[in-house]
């Protein structure tokens, strides 16, 4: 709605998209289940349901229950665990919780060494524990500077690559 917008309300605010969600949510559980049951299940759509279930899990703020639905689709269909691990390294640094986002992205980076978002994420969720030494210089911990490093190579166009080189910049 236009006055939802205008006053800097959230979509997932409102009952209405939240209904919708939450319809949606039902309609995946619904569509695990079935292709679960099947003789012969379909990996390859049963990941995609989880997927969706997990996305649609998120716009409700059900981040514990997405992040569980991705790694069902990361175990059902290994071939794209990558995404789907990014997927919650994503929702899981949206929310706030870096370990958890840091984790994911170590996964997602394992399936597919060439995502650059989950370096990204990596560098975002490492960059939060970045602390100064003796001296006052922050000190980003290990793993940090080469994850945006990583990222660079891999997405030297990426809308992020001014932020990431800010921040490598005052990390020194």
């Amino acid at each position: 709605k236009a006055e939802d917008v205008k006053a800097g309300k959230q979509p997932s605010s409102d009952p209405d998209v939240t209904k919708e969600y939450t319809d949606a949510v039902a309609a995946y559980q619904k569509a695990v289940s079935l292709d679960s049951a099947a003789a012969k299940p379909n990996v390859v759509g049963l990941a995609a349901d989880y997927n969706q279930l997990g996305n649609a899990l998120t716009q409700i703020g059900k981040t514990a229950d997405a992040t569980a639905a991705f790694d069902k689709a990361a175990a059902t269909d290994p071939s794209k665990a990558g995404m789907y691990y990014k997927n919650a390294a994503a929702v899981l640094y949206n929310s706030g919780q870096m370990d958890g986002a840091l984790d994911a992205a170590d996964k997602a980076i394992a399936a597919d060494p060439n995502s650059a978002d989950a370096y990204f994420i990596k560098g975002q969720a490492l960059v939060t524990k970045t602390a100064p030494d003796a001296s006052g210089k922050l000190v980003a911990p290990a793993g940090c500077v080469e994850a945006y490093q990583k990222f660079l190579q891999l997405a030297p166009n990426d809308p992020k690559v001014a932020q990431v080189k800010e921040i490598l910049a005052s990390l020194g």
